[in-house]
């Protein structure tokens, strides 16, 4: 053993030894402080993705909160009740398209999820303050413990758009034909007297339905800054927004399935994606 260490010495191997055992001998420390620094080089970047988050989440609950106020808000605006859903119904659906911009896509739908169910909690467990908060803007159908309201197919109908939709861009415009054309389509209907098609859907109800479809569709899908959230432009042309259109038109006045807000948004996304 010893001439062998002296042999390694002569060779010049005498470092050789010594920085293995140090490698082998130091304390556990040192790897302790290996990790930490290596935490700490990643820090910020974790930092920045949990901030990040928390302030998504905080956006979503502020928006939450926003809409549900605005609800109780125009329920107590002094007009007539179908003045006041008119109101309530457009700038809900605008908002919540606008919203889309705001927050990304999972957190959309599960918003639209948890104000759907939040809704329905709140209509059959608490009844009363339900009552109490939106009662001005129900119909008499609306009130029955057991009925649901408008506003929660209003959600549905969203959720269930913004998830079939080949893109955003579409389901963006479905929603502002709900928001804008239906109103629109109750306004002239009840002003202006035009034979019925059916039980309360007219001729110029339908027209005014079918007329702002093809404001929102020329605004929507037509202009030139219109593109998706990949920033392609789509291609849509007056083709597009005349089926569009027409679709929105015919579930406007044929809500075959629960309410006209669950339909509206899904036909005329539907009609533009596969047929326009």
């Amino acid at each position: 053993n010893t001439n062998t260490n002296t042999n390694d010495n002569r060779n010049g191997n005498a470092h050789t030894a010594p920085t293995h055992t140090v490698l082998y001998r130091s304390p556990p420390h040192t790897a302790v402080a290996t990790t930490m620094a290596t935490q700490d080089a990643t820090a910020p970047s974790n930092d920045f993705m949990l901030s990040f988050q928390d302030g998504t989440m905080t956006r979503l609950i502020v928006i939450i909160v926003i809409v549900a106020a605005f609800q109780v808000v125009a329920a107590n605006i002094p007009l007539s009740r179908e003045s006041k859903r008119r109101i309530q119904h457009a700038m809900t659906g605008h908002i919540l398209v606008q919203v889309s911009y705001i927050l990304p896509y999972e957190l959309c739908i599960a918003g639209l999820s948890l104000g759907a169910c939040a809704l329905a909690v709140f209509k059959f467990q608490f009844h009363d303050a339900y009552l109490q908060a939106v009662g001005p803007l129900l119909r008499p159908d609306e009130l029955k413990a057991g009925k649901l309201p408008g506003a929660f197919w209003f959600l549905v109908g969203t959720t269930i758009t913004a998830l079939a939709s080949p893109s955003m861009m579409v389901a963006r415009y479905a929603v502002e034909c709900l928001a804008f054309c239906d109103p629109m389509a109750s306004f002239v209907g009840s002003s202006v007297r035009t034979p019925n098609i059916v039980k309360g859907s007219s001729v110029g109800g339908c027209l005014a339905c079918f007329v702002t479809a093809l404001v929102v569709g020329w605004w929507m899908l037509l202009q030139e800054d219109s593109m998706d959230d990949e920033g392609r432009i789509p291609g849509f042309t007056w083709q597009s927004v005349i089926i569009g259109a027409l679709g929105c038109t015919v579930a406007e006045a044929f809500p075959i399935v629960l309410n006209d807000n669950l339909t509206i948004p899904i036909v005329t996304a539907l009609c533009v994606a596969k047929l326009g």
